[in-house]
């Protein structure tokens, strides 16, 4: 700049302070005061204020930013509602509907709200998403202590910035993510998608896409919190975010379904909720589903052994049986078997300390062709056939009651035997 320019700049000493005496004290509320006086004096007293201007020898007129406005560019000494610390103006967003639908009310807002639309743009406070904006709320989020506070459509809309970002940005987005959590699940129940609720950040192996048996739509609005909780318990997506199954699965890598073993614990909420005879045909596809996990390999040794343990307990009451009652292979409930011999069901089914499980109504060829199909899992987890129980033995003693009575006594000797 020479000599023979001409440069009229705005400043204010008394300003310079008290933003130096305000930041360095962490004055809170004399920065929302401060904020207050100038959204409400901004537009008449101070508008004008930003520019400076400077006119050289040859009268060339050229504007630049004012001391005025450097100095409230750049202190820290702005309040959000994030925390009680003091943030560069740049740092903040202005909560507006654009903003909002995107990060929703946990992102850093200025406090007080500013009106001024002049002081909004002449501060650089955030009226726009960016990408790196949104990956930096993301990780805010992961350190906060407090549940983050949520709507599910605000966080559609957040995943769906994301994956709409990926299309520039992908391995930028997918490290981010890769980094923590990032799946937000309401722990709460009775909301809509538009409700702010309280919930967690979860990572992919943390929840999956969808139970195609349909056993967890059932338990969900009973206790939608219930089997998150559990020892393989993990969320089920497609319920919250239904339209983003590429984004999760495809670009996320989330499961899509639930792990085999948590389906025990799915059978569990559904057997405080639902009468077995109602229960029979979901429970039965469970069983369908992991003899054919186990036929392809899918099963492992090692969960065959958890379900069997499980099963063993006297509260995993997830068997329905022909009696209408839940029960588990515990020997309080006495002997529990499928029925695969219809004559030897019939002959038995009054019989005191023996239980057939139910596995659902069906015509007798369909009934017999899936029974076969989970033979396999059965005698796994240790739930015998019947014509594995009962062993007919002929005897040449005449018997008065007939042959049905040396059946019966046979029965109760396996019946003895086994406990």
């Amino acid at each position: 700049m020479s000599s023979d320019s001409v440069v009229k700049n705005w400043k204010s000493e008394e300003l310079f302070h008290f933003l130096s005496w305000i930041s360095s004290r962490g004055d809170v509320e004399k920065s929302k005061i401060l904020l207050d006086i100038l959204d409400r004096l901004w537009d008449d007293h101070f508008s004008d204020k930003v520019t400076g201007d400077c006119v050289d020898s040859t009268g060339e007129f050229k504007p630049f930013k004012s001391s005025f406005i450097s100095n409230l560019q750049d202190f820290p000494w702005m309040v959000s509602n994030i925390n009680n610390k003091l943030h560069y103006p740049k740092a903040l967003f202005h909560d507006c509907v654009t903003v909002n639908s995107v990060l929703g009310v946990s992102a850093p807002y200025t406090v007080p709200k500013v009106k001024s639309e002049k002081l909004l743009a002449n501060l650089g406070l955030k009226t726009q998403v960016t990408l790196d904006d949104a990956l930096s709320v993301l990780s805010l989020w992961r350190r906060c202590e407090a549940p983050l506070r949520a709507s599910v459509s605000q966080m559609s809309n957040f995943y769906a910035f994301l994956w709409k970002g990926m299309t520039l940005s992908k391995k930028k987005i997918i490290e981010e993510l890769r980094a923590g959590p990032f799946i937000f699940v309401p722990n709460t129940s009775g909301y809509s998608d538009g409700d702010i609720v309280p919930g967690a950040l979860l990572s992919p192996q943390e929840v999956y896409w969808h139970d195609n048996i349909g056993s967890v739509d059932r338990v969900k609005p009973i206790n939608p919190a219930s089997i998150a909780s559990s020892r393989n318990g993990k969320t089920m997506l497609y319920n919250l975010y239904p339209n983003l199954h590429e984004f999760f699965v495809d670009e996320c890598g989330v499961n899509e379904g639930p792990p085999l073993c948590s389906y025990l614990e799915i059978l569990l909420q559904l057997s405080t909720i639902t009468l077995p005879h109602q229960a029979a045909k979901r429970v039965f596809d469970v069983f369908l589903m992991w003899d054919d996990a186990l036929k392809s390999g899918l099963m492992s040794c090692e969960d065959v052994a958890y379900l069997k343990e499980s099963l063993l307990k006297k509260e995993y009451t997830v068997l329905p049986t022909r009696q209408d009652k839940w029960v588990s292979l515990h020997s309080s409930f006495g002997l529990i078997c499928w029925c695969d011999d219809d004559n030897l069901g019939r002959e038995f089914r009054h019989l005191d300390g023996v239980d057939f499980l139910c596995l659902g109504e069906s015509a007798d060829a369909e009934n017999q062709m899936l029974q076969a199909k989970v033979s396999i899992i059965m005698q796994r987890l240790g739930i015998p056939a019947l014509s594995e129980v009962y062993i007919f033995q002929a005897r040449e003693e005449y018997c008065p009651q007939g042959w049905t009575c040396i059946g019966e006594l046979i029965m109760l000797q396996c019946i003895e035997e086994k406990f």
